[in-house]
């Protein structure tokens, strides 16, 4: 029972402490979108759709993210496709700054440290190859959104969440 009793208010505290970990986010602006290798890039609408055609589809994306002004901690890039939960319905991207492979994003990898402490007016050139099997469901087509964000992360709030989370997973068998 007294274990019942520590996870439920661990549980919470976890859940209080997820909204603090980002201060602000800002859409990133500038984004095009080319088939893959074709270099055919036009403008592409953030949190548009994409991946609109049944089947593999592979595209490239490009734009440049500029560091806010009033971003004070841990600068991220992240996506979000509006398709999380299994792996097999998740895009697969493959990113790189300013030329260089850095990650890749998946249904676990969702951001991307640019700068541990931010700079505000730095900017990164970003590209990145990305893969979604688009498929039918009971609705129809299940097409991806594309959304890219630079989030300003605390990351003393971050250390904190894993610093209560890791042993309370441990103590759960988790």
């Amino acid at each position: 029972m007294i274990m019942h009793q520590l996870d439920a208010r661990i549980r919470k505290l976890k859940a209080v402490l997820t909204g603090f970990r980002v201060r602000k986010t800002v859409d990133v602006e500038g984004i095009e979108i080319s088939p893959r290798g074709k270099n055919e890039f036009t403008p592409f609408a953030n949190r548009d759709y994409w991946a609109t055609a049944e089947g593999e589809n592979w595209f490239d994306f490009r734009f440049t993210a500029t560091v806010p002004e009033g971003f004070i901690g841990q600068v991220r890039l992240s996506a979000d496709t509006g398709m999380d939960g299994w792996e097999a319905t998740m895009s697969q991207m493959v990113v790189w700054v300013n030329g260089r492979i850095e990650q890749a994003f998946d249904t676990r990898h969702l951001s991307l440290i640019l700068q541990d402490e931010a700079k505000p007016g730095e900017s990164f050139r970003i590209f990145i190859q990305a893969y979604h099997n688009t498929k039918q469901n009971g609705a129809g087509l299940m097409v991806p959104r594309m959304h890219f964000f630079l989030a300003d992360w605390a990351d003393d709030v971050c250390q904190l969440y894993y610093d209560i989370d890791v042993p309370h997973s441990a103590a759960l068998l988790e």
